[in-house]
């Protein structure tokens, strides 16, 4: 399945569909350097769906391939999952998107603010998917 690249143009609208994230359970986090030196860190995300109507739209899996990074941080909070109960953060900054995972309540206002997240990127590209999840009965 092909990934769709993320601009300012269009987060609102991806924002929107996926409820700002909130209430979604990250499944994993990971930072490769193998293929890039810049990084590619990749987040999957279990989320609600506005656009999928089994299950009341839960659950999908957003994937989340985050490249070109000029900055990033993956620091453990210490708990075995990650429950983004205040939302995924993202905003673009003169063609750079600053993105925060889970443990800021408002969206950083400066790069200070983001800096004291666990986790968080400032890159230039932002690729996404979304796939339904595989519940077992």
């Amino acid at each position: 399945m092909s990934m769709t690249r993320l601009t300012a143009d269009n987060t609102s609208e991806f924002l929107k569909r996926f409820n700002t994230f909130y209430d979604g359970i990250v499944r994993s986090l990971q930072l490769d350097f193998a293929n890039d030196p810049a990084g590619v860190m990749t987040v999957k995300i279990e989320v609600r769906d506005n656009q999928r109507d089994f299950n009341d739209g839960w659950v999908s899996v957003v994937s989340l391939q985050i490249k070109k990074i000029k900055e990033s941080c993956i620091r453990s909070p210490g708990e075995s999952y990650l429950s983004l109960d205040d939302g995924l953060h993202l905003s673009w900054h003169d063609e750079v998107a600053w993105i925060e995972v889970g443990w800021l309540v408002d969206p950083p206002q400066n790069l200070e603010e983001l800096r004291t997240s666990y986790v968080y990127a400032v890159a230039s590209h932002i690729w996404w998917r979304a796939e339904p999840h595989n519940i077992r009965q």
